[in-house]
């Protein structure tokens, strides 16, 4: 009994995994590094900058959200959400509306319903302005709090000191940092010098467009991307199906599915045997990431080759497609 409930809670907590957990990030150290050089230089650059030309009382409002712009140019330049039209009006916008309801809202309505006011409308607006920021519904927000704190401190100069001076400093300052490495922001001067034969990927814009409007929700990936990531896919698809000769003990297979679907399972032990089903060879095998991750089980061969696609093993980021000689 105290085995079966082990067994029960470590699947639970295994599915609650594979509900919250995010998707893996294969991103190499020397990426996450250079991400958090990034950062460091840009909000140091804002700091500076604000402690010599913004109001005294105002640079801790901008500097919070200047933060969150910071994660999203650093380490996800290449975003739909991170190029210079969503970060410029993202903000300008977001302040823009934080102040309107400051000087006009606050006085009259709850303060909390003010912020909830200010955050909504900031996101239809910048939905509508084609410039979905997130770090622009903190400036929203941060404007609103820091009138009820210190109500003289937020006018409408607010905008140029010191929204629109910490704007242009981090983005001159990703601009100039990532065109030291491969990046390159804003990400049309990255697609321009991609290495990638994109016309090959066989998506029209149109059909890119069509796809996303059947999607109905914003996705934070652009076109050159998309196009660049199935290039990448097909150049590593292999026409080799796998035949019971390539099935062997300790090694790594997986199923090549996307999202929750995707598994990785260990071969322990290839069975040869007359079976009853009339199958000669089972494969013994445990799962090792995926669905059900942990579990062990036993299959006709026949079975796991028309599961498996290929052959993968471990790597520093996760898992990774075996080249077959």
């Amino acid at each position: 009994m105290p085995l079966i409930s082990s067994l029960r809670a470590n699947a639970t907590l295994n599915r609650l995994y594979q509900i919250a957990a995010p998707t893996h990030i294969n991103n190499s150290l020397s990426e996450k590094l250079y991400s958090a050089l990034g950062g460091f230089i840009g909000i140091f650059a804002v700091a500076i900058i604000s402690h010599h030309w913004a109001p005294a009382e105002s640079i801790w409002l901008i500097t919070a959200s200047m933060g969150a712009s910071a994660v999203l140019l650093f380490a996800a330049p290449h975003g739909p959400m991170s190029q210079p039209w969503p970060l410029l009006g993202g903000h300008l916008i977001s302040a823009l509306i934080g102040i309107l309801f400051a000087l006009y809202a606050l006085p009259l309505l709850d303060p909390l319903l003010v912020m909830g006011l200010s955050v909504s409308l900031s996101i239809f607006a910048m939905y509508a302005l084609g410039c979905l920021h997130p770090p622009g519904g903190a400036t929203a927000l941060t404007v609103i709090l820091g009138a009820i704190s210190a109500p003289s401190s937020i006018g409408f100069d607010f905008l140029l000191f010191p929204v629109l001076l910490n704007v242009l400093v981090i983005l001159m300052i990703a601009v100039f940092f990532h065109s030291l490495s491969q990046k390159k922001y804003p990400v049309y001067f990255a697609s321009e010098q991609s290495p990638i034969a994109l016309q090959h990927t066989g998506l029209s814009h149109e059909e890119f467009l069509s796809a996303l409007s059947k999607i109905d929700s914003f996705v934070d990936i652009n076109e050159q991307e998309l196009r660049r990531i199935l290039e990448l896919t097909q150049i590593g698809l292999s026409n080799q199906a796998l035949s019971a000769a390539n099935i062997a003990n300790n090694r790594y297979y997986s199923n090549g599915e996307l999202g929750k679907n995707w598994s990785v399972r260990q071969v322990i032990e290839v069975v040869e045997e007359d079976f009853t089903d009339g199958e000669k060879q089972r494969v013994i095998f445990k799962q090792k990431a995926g669905y059900q991750k942990l579990k062990t089980d036993c299959i006709a061969l026949s079975e796991f080759i028309e599961w498996a696609a290929y052959e993968v093993e471990p790597a520093a980021s996760g898992w990774q497609k075996k080249q077959r000689c």
